[in-house]
């Protein structure tokens, strides 16, 4: 017979929203598929940056997202574009994803658990740190 090698296969498709200085820490993982930046200052203010956020939402056919931390204008526009949302505080999630040590980690145990295209959003935090780096 013909033998065959078994690849470990993707079930999500993952992308991060975070802010512009902590994007380039996320860039090149492995298990993060896309890298969104918001940017409150500038491409998200007002409120043609609020409708471009939930286009970008919108268009990217998402899921699920999985809210780390979040300003009320994320979140809002989160739901505007009508993408369920998840959070520790809402739904905890399962043990080993929240105890995930660093981005690599929390993204690959959440590619283990969930199909579909997820977004996480860590979208408060100017610099890397434990959260999502």
């Amino acid at each position: 017979g013909v033998q065959t090698c078994a690849l470990p296969i993707s079930k999500a498709s993952i992308s991060v929203l975070v802010q512009p200085r902590v994007a380039p820490a996320l860039r090149g993982l492995s298990s993060v598929d896309e890298v969104i930046e918001f940017d409150p200052e500038v491409l998200h203010a007002g409120w043609s940056g609020f409708r471009r956020l939930v286009a970008t939402f919108r268009q990217g056919r998402f899921d699920l997202a999985v809210v780390l931390q979040a300003p009320a204008r994320v979140a809002l526009a989160l739901l505007v574009a009508r993408i369920p949302l998840q959070t520790p505080e809402d739904y905890p999630l399962p043990r080993d994803v929240a105890f995930a040590r660093n981005a690599e980690e929390l993204t690959a145990k959440l590619d283990a658990k969930f199909a579909g295209h997820l977004i996480v959003v860590d979208a408060e935090r100017a610099r890397p740190c434990a959260g999502l780096v």
